[in-house]
């Protein structure tokens, strides 16, 4: 595959204050970055990437190909299929220790940043404004272990996409997985034939969600959660402090769905919805705060 730059053979490398472009049409380019195992320590700062030109070929602007310990950091990118790729060899060969900080994302098409097969992998501060379609999460992150963090990350759509998907995120007792002071809203712009909960945490263990804020408004949908917690196994985990709103009539506000899970911790979170259902618990409606608080620890 095409790649404009090929790392897959450097070591400690630092990209910076470059800006990589994909010109015309005809111009087929697979990666504007490509790393691969043996890319350890390479880092990518202030650069910027653009592929605006349609149809996409960029597959990802920056793959990090199941490299450790990489960086990327203040960099923008601009269209593509997918702006960062990090993703390891397999759920039990996992890759380590990167970091993905303060970049800058708008129009991908399916996915800002997708972080999979990694353990350790910290996600912060970056901003994620749309992408094109709803075909994906716009952070999605799966198989992702250890005290892997998501935080202080804001994330916008406008096309009825979901913000941030999570499936098989695992940490332990003693390094728990930490979700915490995302800012997140969803947008039906009555475009998208499926709108997905804006923050769906599926599966995992030892996941601290808190402290974040979720807005989602799509009043051409109907019996759509802002946030859901659960819907595979999902055990020791935690949902404390959030705010979690649906600003129309037709959705509600929390999807909780604890199958056969244990240990879970719901509370002091802020509801709101302009619709009759308030949450959801295991397929159950609940219509008011204290009926919810009945049930629910």
């Amino acid at each position: 595959s095409n790649s404009l730059i090929d790392m897959q053979n450097c070591q400690y490398v630092r990209l910076s204050n470059l800006v990589f472009r994909r010109g015309t049409a005809d111009e087929a380019v697979s990666y504007m970055v490509r790393m691969g195992v043996r890319s350890t320590g390479c880092q990518v700062l202030d650069c910027g990437f653009v592929d605006n030109v349609q149809p996409f070929s960029t597959v990802a602007e920056v793959y990090t190909g199941a490299a450790p310990s990489i960086r990327v950091e203040r960099c923008s990118f601009y269209g593509g299929i997918t702006g960062i790729n990090a993703t390891g060899f397999a759920s039990d060969n996992l890759t380590s220790g990167n970091v993905l900080v303060n970049n800058y994302f708008e129009n991908q098409s399916n996915n800002a940043i997708i972080a999979s097969n990694q353990t350790g992998v910290i996600i912060q501060g970056n901003y994620m404004n749309d992408v094109l379609t709803n075909a994906g999460y716009i952070l999605q992150m799966l198989h992702c272990y250890g005290p892997s963090q998501v935080l202080q990350n804001k994330v916008y759509s406008s096309h009825g996409a979901s913000c941030i998907g999570m499936s098989e995120m695992h940490g332990t007792v003693s390094q728990r997985a930490l979700v915490a002071n995302n800012m997140l809203v969803s947008l039906d712009d009555g475009q998208s034939d499926i709108l997905t909960t804006p923050l769906n945490v599926i599966s995992g263990d030892y996941i601290n969600v808190v402290y974040n804020s979720v807005r989602m408004y799509a009043p051409e949908k109907s019996g759509i959660a802002a946030a859901t917690f659960g819907g595979d196994a999902i055990n020791n985990c935690q949902f404390v402090n959030n705010i979690v709103a649906s600003y129309d009539a037709n959705n509600y506000a929390f999807n909780y769905i604890p199958g056969n899970g244990s240990g879970n911790y719901i509370s002091n979170n802020l509801y709101y919805t302009q619709c009759p259902t308030l949450n959801r618990l295991s397929g159950n409606n609940y219509y008011n705060l204290s009926s919810w608080q009945n049930d629910v620890a």
